[in-house]
């Protein structure tokens, strides 16, 4: 079964607003994927080369679960993480610098 799974980056300087003061945008997409595999290749397909868990709470704050490691390392425990129901937004955070 597809699950829909956000994949969260930090905004670019230049696509931030000129009025913006905040250090911390940033952009989402979503993929729709089956496996550990199929998440892999699209975060392959943007450019990630380091990954994180990634939760929201309910006031909105974005918040890391644990620290970024190497896209070769996602795991299906990463995959039922972020698929898992909760009570906060789950997603990857992903870098596309080494």
């Amino acid at each position: 079964m597809k699950q829909r799974i956000g994949l969260i980056t930090a905004q670019s300087p230049a696509a931030k607003p000129a009025r913006s003061k905040s250090a911390s945008k940033t952009t989402t997409t979503f993929v729709e994927v089956a496996s550990t595999a199929e998440l892999a290749a699209e975060l392959a397909k943007v450019g990630a080369q380091k990954v994180a868990l990634y939760w929201r709470d309910r006031v909105g704050d974005g918040h890391l679960e644990g620290e970024t490691f190497p896209l070769a390392k996602l795991a299906d425990a990463h995959f039922a993480w972020v698929t898992a129901k909760a009570a906060d937004v789950r997603a990857i955070y992903y870098d596309a610098k080494p």
